[in-house]
């Protein structure tokens, strides 16, 4: 009996997820430059014809990797996508990010491990610079209704504060205090802004 439409969209989308996985792993392990379409194919055991029917190039699947990486973060910022913050909004919007982490440590590690390397830190701030203008924007807005004389760097600060601690939590998982660190940003904001 023949597969259903639903059935073949499952197993594409199935084959999809596997490809990028897997080079999201060589990519990190080996460097960008150093892993072939061949690796990554015969790595995920499939063929590289089935590879290149999914994507033109490695650097196509490299761009969906970031892609995918960065929308999924910044998916969660404005839930009702009003363009600003509720004090509600951006509570959740920690707590997403240290969920996040939380669920896939080795996700994040494998990630800030590709976007350390010089050759593809392009694709990652192409990718950021399509996304982040319209966080900052609501980002930036929310600290300056909180009247903080100065926004951008308290978006700069809030930005290195959650990066600091996701870094942190990813080179050392069992010995991070994730939620107390989160609890303390919340409770630092809350206290400040009067949340």
């Amino acid at each position: 009996m023949p597969r259903t439409e639903d059935q073949n969209k499952v197993i594409r989308n199935e084959k999809i997820q596997l490809i990028q996985d897997t080079a999201l792993h060589l990519f990190a392990e080996e460097g960008f430059h150093s892993v072939s379409v061949q690796k990554i194919a015969k790595t995920a055991g499939i063929s590289k014809g089935l590879l290149y029917n999914y994507f033109s190039s490695k650097e196509e699947l490299l761009r969906t990797i970031i892609h995918d990486f960065v929308k999924g973060m910044y998916d969660f910022f404005d839930p009702d996508n009003e363009g600003s913050l509720t004090d509600e909004e951006f509570v959740f919007f920690i707590e997403k990010n240290f969920e996040i982490v939380k669920e896939n440590p080795a996700q994040w590690k494998l990630y800030s491990a590709l976007s350390m390397q010089k050759d593809v830190e392009k694709f990652l701030a192409d990718e950021a610079a399509q996304l982040a203008p319209q966080v900052f924007v609501v980002l930036y807005n929310f600290f300056k209704n909180k009247n903080c004389e100065d926004p951008e760097t308290e978006m700069l600060f809030f930005s290195s504060l959650l990066k600091g601690a996701i870094i942190q939590f990813v080179a050392a998982p069992f010995d991070f205090p994730i939620e107390k660190m989160k609890i303390k940003i919340i409770d630092f904001y809350k206290n400040k802004f009067k949340i």
